[in-house]
């Protein structure tokens, strides 16, 4: 069966993943997601705070995506005709007779989880950068940071994204863990590591990824993940502001 399903997808939480994970029990996933000119013109100037290459990168890395198309009009309608989905799946408080699409498939509507959306993620961050008081030129520049598996060396840290370089020790790992605003990327510089990475809390059957240099590893928000360093590796850091109190760690590390 073919399941459609579309949105923004700017800031990915936890409703995009369960919304996400109840299409694919109903067969293969398809995606449509917003260019940004059509973000802008339904969110505002503001928005997307990540662009449309971005988010369709994260969105690929679910292994409940099957395919990602995005659309530039402010409605899937066309898309959707040219897809033909035997299912549209939509979350939220829609009724199935105002879902767009409705007249080219069966409509599915999924009851969304209270309290996430990217609106509630956008008021949070702006919540803990006054909390923080962080300044807009950065809070931490050029500054090592001593790690029981290596060290870390942090380039920036502000409003906008955080640059670090992550030094490991052969054999030692970081914390199994996750963050619940934050997204990042792993390029791996030199040297070799092993991924382990979970939607769930149990590290033990956690998915697994070796990683090369010249390899690079995207971690959405709320994907629990693990760095073990195969051999003595060097790692570049991409991502939104680092806030310490947005790391969950459920299994300590080094």
């Amino acid at each position: 069966m073919r399941v459609f399903t579309n949105g923004c997808f700017d800031v990915m939480h936890l409703g995009h993943v369960e919304l996400l994970k109840y299409c694919k029990s109903l067969g293969r996933v398809i995606v449509g997601v917003n260019s940004d000119e059509s973000v802008r013109r339904l969110k505002g100037p503001g928005r997307p705070i990540n662009n449309e290459v971005a988010r369709v990168e994260m969105l690929q890395s679910l292994r409940f995506v099957d395919e990602v198309h995005i659309f530039d009009e402010d409605t899937p309608h066309n898309l959707i005709r040219s897809l033909m989905p035997d299912v549209i799946v939509k979350g939220g408080d829609y009724r199935p007779e105002d879902v767009v699409g409705g007249d080219l498939a069966q409509v599915l509507i999924f009851d969304l989880r209270v309290g996430y959306s990217t609106t509630n993620v956008i008021k949070q961050m702006s919540i803990l950068e006054q909390e923080f008081r962080v300044e807009p030129s950065g809070i931490v520049e050029a500054s090592i940071h001593p790690k029981g598996w290596g060290h870390e060396e942090w380039l920036i840290n502000n409003t906008n994204y955080c640059g670090k370089i992550l030094n490991f020790d052969k054999g030692k790992k970081c914390s199994f863990h996750y963050h619940k605003l934050k997204t990042e990327t792993f390029y791996v510089e030199s040297g070799e590591v092993l991924i382990n990475y979970s939607w769930g809390d149990d590290l033990e059957l956690a998915e697994k990824r070796a990683l090369e240099s010249g390899q690079v590893f995207h971690v959405p928000q709320g994907l629990r993940h693990q760095i073990f360093a195969l051999n003595a590796a060097k790692i570049f850091e991409f991502s939104t502001m680092h806030l310490e109190s947005d790391s969950y760690r459920i299994v300590k590390g080094d």
